[in-house]
């Protein structure tokens, strides 16, 4: 059984204790691929994937406020991811919304979102129709508009493929970033909180 724990200082202050972040009866093999966002009022909310003994794996979230404890995990996923891996990311905006993603490997990439004080949404689909996509990563601006990126196989080459989504609002249809007949590989994607977006790739 591993676990996935934090340690934390004030700036300027000493580290503190170190603190379990899941917990063996949540993630009882490997906990792995961990991402934190933090927002700016100092609360982190973290996303891990794990293994439940070879059943595939699961995607799962926690909070924890700036001077408070961990809350409970919450698992993100409906099914087990069992082709591949899920890889999760995570971004926040400055009220502390939080929006991951995931792949369900190897067809779709998956989003939920919360609000600071609240649950998860249900998990949509933001890579369009099924293919082979992996490698989602996601940026939020101020406001709350998630912006994310992935990889698609598009007529025998990896491409980069794009969506965003406005607070509140649904994610809008996804478009390809890199050229057509160009392999690209590994997307990564920064945003400003004025919502101006950089995407990069090899």
């Amino acid at each position: 059984t591993t676990v996935f724990q934090s340690v934390r200082r004030p700036r300027g202050g000493p580290w503190g204790a170190i603190e379990a972040v899941s917990a063996p009866a949540v993630s009882p093999d490997a906990v792995d691929r961990k991402d934190l966002a933090v927002a700016p009022g100092g609360a982190v909310t973290a996303v891990w994937q794990f293994t439940d003994y070879g059943a595939g794996y699961r995607v799962v979230s926690a909070r924890r406020s700036a001077q408070g404890a961990w809350e409970a995990p919450t698992e993100l996923t409906t099914a087990p991811v069992t082709s591949g891996e899920a890889l999760p990311r995570i971004a926040v905006d400055d009220s502390g919304r939080a929006t991951a993603v995931w792949t369900q490997s190897p067809t779709v990439v998956l989003t939920a979102s919360r609000d600071a004080g609240g649950a998860w949404d249900a998990p949509v689909t933001v890579s369009g129709a099924p293919g082979n996509v992996g490698a989602a990563s996601v940026a939020m601006d101020a406001s709350g508009t998630a912006t994310a990126v992935w990889r698609r196989v598009s007529s025998g080459v990896l491409r980069v493929e794009t969506a965003t989504r406005a607070a509140g609002e649904a994610w809008g249809s996804p478009e390809f970033l890199s050229a057509a007949g160009t392999t690209t590989n590994e997307p990564q994607i920064a945003v400003n909180p004025d919502g101006q977006a950089l995407a990069a790739w090899q």
